[in-house]
Parts: C-alpha cells; sequence; structure tokens
C-alpha cells in the first residue's frame, strides 16, 4: 500500500496496464526508477478532468537517457526534453503533478515533433 501526499484529479497509467487514480507522490517517484532500471518503459500522468485527454507528462527511456513529455491542450503546447538525471526527472514530474509554479525550468525543453 502507497502512502504519502496523494495527488488529486489525476490518473497514473504504466506500459505494463497498471492504473492508479489520484497517486501518492512516492508512486512518481518510484516509476522513474522504474523507467531506468527498465521495470516499464513508460508511464503516463494525466488530468482526470481533461475530457480530451490533452494534458498530461510523460516519462520513457531511450538510447539518449529519459525522455519527459508534456502537453497541455494541442500539440502547440506539447514540449518534450532529455536528460540522465533521475532526480532531476523525478522533481519535474512531481512539481507539474502538484501545479508548482516553475516546475519546469530544471529541463531543456524543445517543442515536440512527431
Amino acid at each position: 500500500m502507497m502512502v504519502g501526499m496523494r495527488l488529486p484529479g489525476l490518473r497514473l497509467s504504466t506500459e505494463s496496464d497498471f492504473s492508479y487514480d489520484e497517486p501518492p507522490v512516492s508512486l512518481l517517484r518510484l516509476l522513474v526508477e522504474d523507467v531506468v532500471n527498465r521495470d516499464e518503459d513508460y508511464f503516463i500522468v494525466e488530468w482526470m478532468h481533461d475530457p480530451d485527454g490533452q494534458t498530461f507528462i510523460q516519462v520513457a527511456r531511450d538510447s539518449q537517457g529519459l525522455v519527459v513529455e508534456y502537453r497541455q491542450g494541442d500539440v502547440r503546447s506539447h514540449f518534450q526534453a532529455i536528460s540522465n538525471d533521475m532526480s532531476l526527472v523525478a522533481e519535474t514530474i512531481v512539481g507539474w503533478a502538484e501545479r508548482r509554479p516553475g516546475w519546469e525550468r530544471g529541463l531543456r525543453w524543445r517543442r515536440w515533433r512527431p
């Protein structure tokens, strides 16, 4: 059982079909570690109240490191960053989930291109 501060209004989904509504902060940190260790390929955190499902942040791993993407509405507000700093990625995910001002400042973002 996860303990700690829960994040109301959020839904967490993983590559392995695990889903958790209002996940605790500790679970987000744990899942970043799981992606680093290749126990999960990716996870997504989204706002449940967005009917279009276009407000989210996600983490995956590729040959360059941890790939973090966030989107806040349409494709013009979809950004990506790559980092090898697991702690920085975890803090970015938690900051976004908590709606912390300046959460995005730690990574170097660029507009996402398909």
